[in-house]
């Protein structure tokens, strides 16, 4: 599988920021942070979603799922884990994203100074029931990015 690193028309986007609570790191730990940090409520949403949409043969959120197991473990091009598949590996932003009969999304977590983090989300519809999908799980989106965001950044 092949994905491009950027979608050729944005429908949606969003940008969330943090300030780092911790010592400075690359990308790709905080990456690895982030994917650790989601709380406990957003796995149960996203069995939830995988459940109801199953009938309409959207990718699940949790296939291929796993941990990153070694802090040594690379991220490498076109790796699944969970609803991404590894994009671009920068020591200053990972890319991660997948494309679905129904949408095309790009996550991004970057380093944009030594204490300053950004998560963005960019969405493109495929169909009326990418737009109509996305509208739904939009709320829930902001909320679980933002939460996991906050945690990731923080001392805990």
């Amino acid at each position: 599988m092949t994905l491009q690193r950027t979608l050729a028309h944005i429908d949606y986007r969003d940008a969330f920021h943090a300030e780092l609570q911790w010592a400075p790191c690359d990308a790709e730990e905080f990456f690895r942070r982030f994917r650790e940090s989601s709380p406990g409520w957003a796995r149960v949403a996203a069995r939830i979603r995988d459940a109801l949409v199953a009938p309409l043969h959207l990718h699940a959120t949790h296939r291929s799922s796993r941990r990153l197991e070694a802090r040594s473990e690379s991220l490498e091009f076109g790796q699944r884990l969970g609803p991404f598949v590894v994009i671009e590996v920068t020591a200053h932003e990972v890319t991660v994203g997948d494309d679905d009969r129904h949408l095309r999304f790009r996550f991004r977590c970057s380093l944009d100074g030594p204490q300053l983090v950004t998560a963005t989300t960019e969405v493109e519809y495929q169909n009326t029931l990418g737009r109509f999908y996305f509208a739904m799980v939009k709320p829930f989106h902001w909320l679980i990015v933002k939460r996991t965001l906050a945690r990731a950044a923080s001392r805990e």
